[in-house]
Formats: structure tokens, sequence, C-alpha cells
């Protein structure tokens, strides 16, 4: 398996975990989407938009556009 983030055309290197403290681009790495064999991916992205004014996570949602 390989991260989508490693080989993602167009990638997010931000983190997902901030744990209400810190959000934005401080925390850590800990969600990922794993691809296997011969997956292009396009796009991998870290999103970071709040909902409401509010984050809905501890965790920022990962994104993956894969060509299947």
């Amino acid at each position: 398996f390989e991260d989508s983030r490693d080989i993602a055309a167009e990638s997010d290197k931000g983190t997902t975990f901030h744990d209400f403290e810190k959000p934005g681009y401080e925390g850590q790495t800990i969600d990922y989407v794993f691809v296997r064999g011969d997956v292009p991916v396009s796009r991998f992205a870290v999103i970071r938009e709040r909902v409401d004014g509010a984050l809905p996570s501890d965790h920022y949602p990962v994104y993956a556009d894969l060509e299947l």
C-alpha cells in the first residue's frame, strides 16, 4: 500500500489531527487514503473548511481523487 498523499500529482502535505487545540496546519498527520497497485492519484487534499463556523471533528477530513 502507498499513501496517496505521497504519490498524488497535486498534494496537500498539511497535518490532519488538531484536537481542537490549534486548528490550521499544526498537529499530527494520522489520517490517510492508501492505494495499492497502479492507481493514479491526481489530487490529495486536507479539508479545513468550517461548518457554521465550527470544526466538525478533531480531525480534518482527507480527500483523494483516484483514477480507477
